[in-house]
C-alpha cells in the first residue's frame, strides 16, 4: 500500500517538475481562486445559519417574556 502511494507521489512530482513555470503559476492561481470561492461560500452559509439561529433564539426569548 505504501509503495503504491509513494509511486503516485513520485509520478506527480515528476510531472510537476516537467511543467514550465508559466503553467505552474496558472495551476496554482486556479487552485487558489477555486479555494477562495469555496471558503467564501462556506463562510456565507455558516454566517446565515448562525444569524438565523440567533433570530430564532431572540424570538423564543420574546415569546417567553410574553407568557
Amino acid at each position: 500500500m505504501l509503495s503504491w502511494l509513494r509511486n503516485v507521489f513520485t509520478s506527480l512530482f515528476a510531472f510537476w517538475g516537467a511543467l514550465p513555470e508559466s503553467s505552474k503559476r496558472k495551476i496554482v492561481d486556479v487552485i487558489v481562486e477555486a479555494s477562495g470561492k469555496v471558503f467564501k461560500a462556506f463562510y456565507d452559509e455558516h454566517s446565515k445559519a448562525k444569524e438565523k439561529a440567533n433570530e430564532q433564539a431572540e424570538d423564543a426569548s420574546v415569546e417567553g417574556e410574553r407568557k
